[in-house]
């Protein structure tokens, strides 16, 4: 039997083949890998005319080669680092913790538990285990969540920590939102944006970093280090369990933040005398800075994100 479809006579038995074949071609494109996904990005950038041969393979290279030094970080006001370095082994607080500590009540969202819900899918325990920090290299971390970066020491597991292409509650906005709207949907989607470090960071970072630039030249050090993290667009690391001021190998300050502080000392000095807010964040974060450094964690100011001789 046959009939037309598209003005084309075919089999039944073709159609169902090809329906078979299209159905396969979905799945494989929905849990394809993080290489094949980074492969069929090289080869979309290796067709726009003018692409150097083989510049978009060396880009990868650099991409790799750097995100094989990518560390963990969060950023912390500077009003809570004292508590932070005080508070032992469990000192750094997610949303869970501060509604059992009674510190925040309405601290996990409704929206908050419905994303969570769908990582506990992904990385197999309990989100209130979950702690968000971010991969970076040589940055200091998201402002938007503190002015200071705490660099933690790698973690025993970390090669099989789960990371998501950017910020979890991406799963809950625009455009993905049209696609979650069940928690089947959701998990779906949670699936697809994960990865884990050692498999798959180099893959998501050099999609991530593609998707700013299609460059015609080699990329630099800190070209790929702006991309890894820009802004607040991010890698995001579930990591599991909390920590303390003993698990941060360092502690970084952006040079803005370091040049406000001088400007407010020179105010100081010679008028106009700043604002009550100026002087009270100068304080709190002269008094982060000492008590990381009276707990033995070197503070350092980030100056540029690209590579400089010493």
């Amino acid at each position: 039997m046959t009939i037309t479809w598209g003005g084309i006579k075919a089999s039944i038995a073709t159609l169902n083949a090809y329906s078979f074949c299209s159905r396969k071609k979905i799945e494989v494109l929905e849990h394809s890998t993080w290489s094949a996904r980074r492969s069929q990005r090289v080869t979309e950038l290796d067709a726009i005319p003018g692409m150097p041969a083989g510049m978009p393979k060396a880009n990868v290279d650099t991409i790799s080669e750097n995100a094989s030094r990518a560390i963990c970080v969060v950023n912390i006001s500077s009003e809570h680092v004292p508590g932070f370095c005080l508070d032992g082994s469990n000192a750094y607080l997610n949303a869970y913790d501060l509604v059992r500590l009674g510190i925040n009540p309405k601290a996990v969202s409704r929206t908050r538990r419905r994303v969570d819900q769908a990582l506990e899918v992904i990385v197999g325990g309990s989100a209130k285990d979950i702690y968000f920090v971010a991969a970076e290299l040589n940055g200091t971390g998201i402002r938007f969540y503190g002015d200071i970066c705490l660099v933690l020491e790698s973690a025993e597991n970390l090669a099989e920590s789960v990371i998501l292409e950017s910020n979890s509650y991406d799963l809950v906005r625009a455009p993905k939102s049209a696609i979650t709207t069940t928690d089947d949907e959701l998990q779906r989607e949670a699936r697809n944006m994960s990865g884990h470090w050692g498999e798959d960071l180099s893959a998501v970072a050099a999609i991530k970093i593609f998707a700013y630039r299609q460059s015609q030249r080699r990329l630099t050090t800190g070209q790929v280090s702006d991309g890894l993290l820009d802004d607040e667009d991010y890698i995001e690391v579930l990591r599991i369990g909390s920590f303390s001021v003993k698990d941060v190998k360092e502690a970084r300050l952006s040079a803005a933040s370091v040049a406000q502080d001088g400007r407010i000392d020179e105010r100081l000095r010679s008028g106009p005398v700043p604002d009550a807010a100026s002087l009270k964040w100068r304080h709190q974060r002269r008094q982060a800075e000492r008590s990381l450094v009276q707990h033995g964690v070197p503070v350092r100011v980030v100056s540029t994100t690209s590579r400089t001789r010493s």
